[in-house]
C-alpha cells in the first residue's frame, strides 16, 4: 500500500483525509475477503516499494497489487476515472489481470467512475514513473480505483459501504483472475 517516507508522510491528502489511511480501510476488506474464501493475503504497508517487490519475489507470491488513491495537482481538475497499470515488460499474467479488474470497477463502481483506464506503462526518459517495482516475477499491477480530490469518490471511500464496494471488488477480481490462471 502507499509508500511511507516519514511519519508525515501518508501519502495524497484532502482536508484532513488521507490517502494511507483510506487504501488501508479498501486493502483491508479485500485482504478480509480474499481470506475468507481461501486465499493468503500479506498487507505490506512498511519499507520502499522494491523490499515490498522482493518479499513478494521471496515468498513466490501469485499477485503483487499495489494499492493507491490517484490525485491531481491543485490547479488541475480532479479525474473521475480509475486506473490499473503494470509495465509493458513485466510479467504476461500482468495484463489479463488488469484486465479482469478493470472490468470488476467498471461494473462495481459504475455510480461514482466515468471509465476505468487500462494503462501499460513503458520506460521513458525517467523510468516507469516511479513504478520500476512492478516488474517481477509474478503479476504486477498499481491499482487506483478513485480520486481522493475528487469530492464524490472521496465521500464514497469514507462510507463502510464504499469501502467495502472497493474491497470486494478487488477481491473477486483476483480470485476470478487465480480461478481462470489455476493458481
Amino acid at each position: 500500500m502507499g509508500k511511507k517516507s516519514s511519519p508525515a508522510d501518508r501519502g495524497s491528502v484532502n482536508g484532513n483525509h488521507r490517502e494511507a489511511e483510506i487504501v488501508l480501510d479498501y486493502a483491508v476488506a479485500a485482504w478480509k475477503q480474499l481470506e475468507h474464501i481461501g486465499h493468503t493475503v500479506y498487507l505490506l504497508c512498511y519499507d520502499n516499494y522494491s523490499k515490498r517487490q522482493e518479499f513478494c519475489d521471496a515468498i513466490k507470491a501469485d499477485a503483487h497489487v499495489q494499492c493507491h488513491l490517484n490525485s491531481t495537482s491543485l490547479d488541475t481538475a480532479p479525474g473521475s476515472y480509475g486506473l490499473v497499470a503494470y509495465r509493458a515488460d513485466g510479467h504476461v499474467d500482468s495484463a489479463k489481470l488488469s484486465s479482469i479488474i478493470s472490468r470488476h470497477l467498471t461494473e462495481d463502481l459504475s455510480e461514482v467512475v466515468s471509465q476505468i483506464n487500462v494503462k501499460a506503462l513503458t520506460k521513458d526518459g525517467k523510468g516507469y514513473g516511479g513504478y520500476g517495482c512492478l516488474k517481477s516475477n509474478m503479476p504486477s499491477i498499481l491499482f487506483e480505483p478513485l480520486f481522493i480530490n475528487n469530492e464524490l469518490h472521496l465521500n464514497f471511500l469514507l462510507n463502510q459501504n464504499g469501502i467495502n464496494t472497493v474491497g470486494t471488488c478487488l477481491a473477486d477480481a483476483l480470485d476470478e483472475w487465480g480461478k481462470v490462471t489455476k493458481r
